[in-house]
């Protein structure tokens, strides 16, 4: 695939820091648990978007936002 119609993280990145939304790129799951998990709060909600297991990253959510 072209490069140019790939996505591309860090313009998704910076359009949402434009908007005024907290964005951030991480590059595996656990950089993402580390930095989603002390984010959240009661009653959030977290949707994870991915096109296979993903390294587990669903669990690895779980069992640290159980662990609080």
């Amino acid at each position: 695939m072209p490069e140019g119609d790939r996505l591309n993280p860090e313009a998704v990145i910076a359009a949402l820091a434009e908007s005024g939304r907290p964005a951030f790129y991480e590059l595996d799951a656990a950089h993402i648990v580390d930095r989603l998990v002390p984010l959240t709060r009661p009653n959030d909600i977290v949707a994870v978007f991915s096109n296979g297991g993903f390294d587990g990253i669903h669990e690895k959510i779980l069992e640290r936002l159980r662990a609080l």
